[in-house]
């Protein structure tokens, strides 16, 4: 069974600020990034943000840059117009 991922933030020294750490599998540029924060309250809602993106896509779409997200919601909007389409002319459902 595969480790869940944590995302725990911590005040870094060197930069006085809350930081937390994103391990290479899910960052977009597939190397370890570390993001920081004015707040601990900052760090948590980004910490949380990120682990739920994690939980409801997986690694496929932290690996997938704006523009391909972009792409892929402009196919899945004319594919649902298709079918829309279809249902009105007697296609099939």
């Amino acid at each position: 069974m595969a480790r869940s991922v944590n995302f725990i933030p911590y005040w870094s020294e060197t930069a006085k600020a809350w930081s937390i750490s994103i391990p290479p599998k899910l960052s977009k540029t597939g190397k370890r990034a570390r993001l920081f924060f004015k707040s601990k309250d900052d760090a948590l809602q980004a910490a949380s943000r990120v682990k739920e993106q994690h939980q409801k896509f997986g690694v496929s779409l932290a690996s997938m840059d704006p523009i391909r997200l972009t792409e892929a919601l402009e196919a899945f909007k004319r594919l649902d117009a298709l079918k829309r389409r279809s249902r009105r002319f007697g296609g099939k459902r």
